[in-house]
């Protein structure tokens, strides 16, 4: 198995499995609570927002060739997917909303939201 293989197979099987288990449990969270009654279009956007950041990771990993470039792109959508979760977990915040303990961990920024 040479490196590209050994970067491929580590994205595909560890990194977007992770990355997509938290994203769920995430769902699960807001659909426990009703996010439709308690967050709104705002909370809809940074989702839709989340999920172009992920997919242009994904499509990345799936179409191309493994190398350098393609391994920033998905360094780079991850940076941009956290920068993402910090800004709506502090807008959520600032709008008084209960950050439940399950949901800042599959957001991976509890931190955020203490």
């Amino acid at each position: 198995m040479n490196a590209g293989d050994a970067a491929r197979w580590l994205l595909m099987v560890a990194v977007m499995p992770v990355w997509i288990v938290a994203g769920l449990a995430d769902w699960w969270c807001h659909r426990r609570t009703g996010i439709e009654r308690t967050s709104g279009l705002p909370e809809n956007l940074f989702h839709w927002l989340l999920f172009a950041e992920m997919g242009a990771a994904l499509l990345a990993v799936g179409l191309l060739e493994i190398n350098a470039a393609v391994l920033l792109v998905v360094f780079a959508a991850f940076l941009a997917h956290e920068a993402t979760t910090f800004v709506e977990l502090r807008a959520t915040r600032c709008r008084g909303a209960r950050c439940a303990p399950s949901s800042r961990w599959s957001t991976a920024s509890w931190r955020s939201c203490r």
